[in-house]
């Protein structure tokens, strides 16, 4: 899941939190710790950065952010980013990433799940991906092996080219009909055409003049 000018009451939401920075892990652990981790090394905190120009998006209360009313959120991003302004930038980055790969394996290997990821997961009843009915239906034309009465299928059977036409078809066909603007905008273009044709060519006679408007000539290039 990725964050896109994220709220800041969306901070309490998560979990754990994996933060990438041009493709490299800099932070995969528990909420908790994620701001606790930047500040050991050496980013502070997002109080400390409030004045320096971080976007401040939304406040949250003073116990999870150190009192500065700054979207941690926007925080991270932030410090996270490379800004082709900052030079600076590359190399704080650089160096998250390679602080992460040199001691982040502990935090990321800690999993306690919270109080209410433990209820969900202990009322959530695991039921199978398919159902019996659902198999009969799924593996009704494919072919089993011989002699061999119940037996699993081995491989589902490869539609032929005109079940796939149809398919196919069949669907686009519904796309386009469901698209009630795309339509309106096809007729009215086509009207608009017709008319367009119907006003230059309206009344035209059998003179030299309006035969030569009628020509259409193909010169080679």
């Amino acid at each position: 899941m990725s964050v896109h000018q994220p709220r800041s009451d969306a901070w309490e939401l998560f979990d754990r939190i994996v933060v990438l920075s041009k493709g490299d892990v800099v932070f995969a652990g528990r909420r908790e710790k994620c701001l606790g981790w930047f500040e050991d090394m050496g980013m502070g905190s997002p109080g400390d950065r409030a004045d320096d120009g971080v976007a401040e998006k939304g406040s949250i209360d003073g116990g999870t952010d150190g009192g500065a009313g700054v979207n941690p959120l926007d925080w991270l991003i932030d410090i996270c980013s490379v800004d082709p302004r900052d030079q600076g930038s590359a190399q704080r980055v650089t160096r998250l990433v390679q602080g992460w790969k040199d001691g982040g394996k502990g935090i990321a290997n800690e999993h306690s799940p919270s109080r209410q990821s433990r209820i969900l997961s202990d009322g959530i009843q695991r039921v199978p991906s398919i159902q019996p009915q659902e198999q009969e239906v799924l593996y009704a034309n494919v072919d089993q092996e011989e002699g061999q009465p119940g037996s699993q299928p081995q491989a589902l059977q490869r539609p032929g080219l005109i079940r796939q036409t149809v398919v196919l078809t069949s669907r686009a066909t519904k796309g386009v009909s469901r698209d009630y603007a795309q339509i309106l905008g096809f007729a009215c273009q086509s009207i608009g055409i017709a008319i367009l044709l119907g006003i230059a060519f309206l009344r035209l006679g059998e003179s030299p003049s309006d035969i030569q408007s009628l020509k259409v000539r193909f010169r080679p290039r």
